[in-house]
């Protein structure tokens, strides 16, 4: 089993490993965890150095997408019942259990934005990527489908909508999935 360092770099840039062990293992791996001060994308390689009994060799890139560790979840904005500018009261918070509630009259029709915020829920930019949230939706119009939003956005520029069905109340649920692997929830409903 080979012996020896690895330095991993960003493009031609020697990353600096906040944790991780740069050199290899009883089985061979290197590790390094890194933090970036802006989203996007980076190319990470990995060099082995030299040792007496092994070459030199560097890996393959590897595209890494870098995003805000200060996003915590999802928020409505701009939100609408039939047309009218409205404010929820919310409950919750913007990462899990995050619910806003409007009134509305018979058949009335909720509508908003949907975005990314932090834990003070200010809108933020998540990536410099596309980021697709689905949504889901209860009453007359029931139905499923996403909204982007785009790089370095902080809300989508489609709507999410629910209509009541007469004095039922309708919602609208958006869901996104970290790229650390949490589910953000958020419902909007219309009472």
């Amino acid at each position: 089993m080979p012996t020896g360092t690895v330095t991993f770099k960003d493009g031609s840039t020697a990353l600096s490993c906040a944790s991780g062990t740069q050199t290899l293992n009883g089985s061979g791996v290197a590790t390094c965890t890194t933090a970036f001060a802006v989203t996007g994308s980076r190319t990470i390689t990995a060099t082995y150095a030299a040792t007496s009994s092994y070459l030199s060799s560097t890996s393959a890139p590897l595209t890494q997408a870098v995003v805000n560790a200060s996003a915590t979840g999802l928020a409505f904005s701009g939100v609408t019942v039939d047309g009218n500018a409205v404010t929820p009261v919310c409950t919750g918070s913007a990462g899990s259990g995050y619910t806003c509630t409007v009134q509305g009259g018979n058949n009335g029709v909720i509508s908003a934005l949907v975005g990314f915020v932090d834990s003070t829920g200010t809108p933020i930019a998540y990536s410099s990527s596309t980021e697709t949230i689905s949504w889901t939706s209860t009453g007359k119009t029931a139905g499923t489908g996403t909204v982007t939003v785009a790089p370095n956005a902080t809300g989508s520029t489609v709507r999410v909508s629910a209509t009541k069905t007469g004095t039922n109340p309708a919602s609208v649920t958006v869901t996104f999935t970290s790229a650390g692997g949490t589910t953000w929830t958020s419902t909007l409903t219309v009472s």
